[in-house]
């Protein structure tokens, strides 16, 4: 079971980009990667396709391993590996190793 989701807000552990945060986009759970607004951005060099998109030097994000990022708690801002507990009814939900507190469902935008 994946710890992270899409709109929700991580922080980077390691690399060139570590300390920052952001907010997820995607998630490939098959590749064990997310896509990170912002992080990990690389120049990627385009042409022209037709009159609608000019040509030139773009930014682009690049996927990042689920292993480098960590879990913003909402409720105490601070970065964390969620556990996974079960309501009476079965269903799992994400509660902060800090705080105790659920960890909500990311809303999307």
């Amino acid at each position: 079971m994946l710890t992270v989701r899409k709109h929700d807000r991580v922080q980077v552990l390691s690399g060139k980009d570590r300390g920052k945060e952001g907010e997820i986009i995607s998630v490939d759970p098959t590749k064990g990667k997310v896509l990170i607004a912002k992080i990990n951005v690389s120049k990627r060099h385009t042409r022209p396709t037709g009159q609608a998109e000019p040509g030139g030097i773009k930014d682009k994000e690049q996927y990042l391993p689920i292993g480098k990022v960590m879990l913003i708690c909402p409720d105490c801002k601070k970065p964390t590996r969620p556990k996974f507990d079960k309501l009476s009814d079965g269903t799992p939900i994400r509660v902060c190793r800090k705080c105790s507190s659920t960890v909500p469902e990311p809303k999307k935008r």
